[in-house]
């Protein structure tokens, strides 16, 4: 009887392989996802409610404590801005809304960061989306 001196994979062994790396790289595309959109808010939303709201508030401070009427916020890749003047209440409000993919943005306990706010008293919300 002659022995064989297999050198190599069998095709069972390379299909396992296979699975178990297709497994592994969807799990961490997902993660890897997830933090693209974390870091997309927290380099472009954040930093330009907090830059427009404090060019409000200096003109607020210059302009005999008033708000302007309107304000322009130029677009971002991911992002729209709105300023709201509150004529009732005399505050304002400046509002980042996702766009594209950044619209399944979510915070680490599961709140939508679709939409970012910032009032003129510093109120954020949602809350957990101002923090990482």
């Amino acid at each position: 009887m002659q022995i064989r001196n297999n050198k190599g994979f069998s095709l069972i062994e390379l299909m396992i392989v296979i699975t178990v790396v297709g497994i592994l790289a969807a799990l961490s595309i997902q993660g890897y996802n997830g933090y693209v959109l974390r870091s997309n808010r927290a380099s472009e939303a954040i930093p330009t409610l907090l830059s427009a709201q404090s060019a409000v508030q200096e003109y607020y401070a210059q302009n005999n404590s008033t708000y302007p009427s309107s304000y322009t916020i130029t677009s971002t890749t991911h992002y729209t801005y709105a300023y709201t003047q509150n004529t009732t209440t005399g505050g304002y409000s400046i509002t980042a809304t996702a766009t594209g993919n950044q619209v399944s943005d979510t915070a680490k306990d599961g709140t939508a960061c679709t939409t970012l706010t910032v009032d003129n008293v510093g109120t954020k919300s949602p809350a957990s989306c101002w923090t990482q």
